[in-house]
């Protein structure tokens, strides 16, 4: 399996964005693809 490396470190905003989302799982404020799916009548 090939796998790329990307040296460049994430950057604070980047780090930041990535634990507001983590915070807004914990808390319930996210929906199922299914659900997402349902509501724009893709099923």
């Amino acid at each position: 399996m090939d796998v790329l490396f990307d040296p460049e470190p994430l950057s604070e905003e980047t780090l930041q964005r990535i634990e507001e989302g983590l915070a807004d799982m914990r808390a319930g404020r996210c929906r199922s693809l299914e659900e997402i799916a349902q509501e724009l009548g893709l099923e």
